[in-house]
C-alpha cells in the first residue's frame, strides 16, 4: 500500500467517523483533508492535480450531505425548503441530484470524464440555489456562501477541463 493510499484511508476514516452527535468537528475533515494534499505534494504530483483532488472530495462531501438531509427531509431542510417556496418533490430531486453530483465528483478521481459531468451538473444546480435565494430576498452573507460553492465547484471545472 503506497503512502498516498494510506492518506487517503486516514482521511476517509476521519471524516466517516461519528459520535451520537453527528459528524466530528469541521477541524477533523480539515486535518483529513490536510493529510490527503500533503502526501499528494510530497509524492509529486502536480499542483492542478492536488487542487481536482482536494476539491472533488471536499465538495463530493459536502455535497453528498446536503442533498442527503433533502432526500431523508430532515427538520431543518424542510425550513429551508419551505423558506424558498419549492415543492416538496421538487426538494427532494434537488437533493437526489446534488448526492448524485457529490458522488460523481469522488468518482471523478477515478474515471476523470464522470468529475466533469458532476462539476457541470453542479454548477448549474448552484446557480439555481443562487437564483432562489434571491428571489426570496435572503441576506447577502447566505447568498454568498452559495456564491462561495459556485465559485468552487466552476475551479473545478475549469481545472479538470484544462488537464
Amino acid at each position: 500500500m503506497g503512502a498516498v493510499e494510506i492518506a487517503f484511508r486516514a482521511a476517509f476514516q476521519r471524516v466517516i467517523q461519528r459520535d451520537g452527535h453527528g459528524w466530528h468537528t469541521h477541524h477533523d475533515l480539515v486535518v483529513a483533508i490536510a493529510q490527503v494534499v500533503c502526501a499528494v505534494w510530497i509524492f509529486g504530483v502536480p499542483l492542478m492535480s492536488t487542487v481536482v483532488v482536494v476539491l472533488s472530495i471536499l465538495l463530493g462531501l459536502l455535497f453528498l450531505g446536503t442533498g442527503g438531509v433533502k432526500v431523508l427531509s430532515l427538520p431543518q431542510s424542510l425550513a429551508i425548503r419551505d423558506h424558498l417556496g419549492l415543492r416538496p418533490r421538487l426538494w427532494q430531486l434537488i437533493g437526489v441530484c446534488e448526492s448524485a453530483g457529490g458522488v460523481g465528483l469522488l468518482a471523478g478521481l477515478a474515471v476523470p470524464l464522470l468529475g466533469v459531468a458532476a462539476s457541470i451538473g453542479l454548477v448549474m444546480l448552484m446557480a439555481g440555489a443562487i437564483i432562489s435565494r434571491i428571489r426570496v430576498s435572503d441576506s447577502a452573507a447566505t447568498i454568498s456562501v452559495d456564491v462561495l460553492v459556485l465559485a468552487l465547484v466552476a475551479v473545478l471545472v475549469v481545472v479538470r477541463v484544462s488537464a
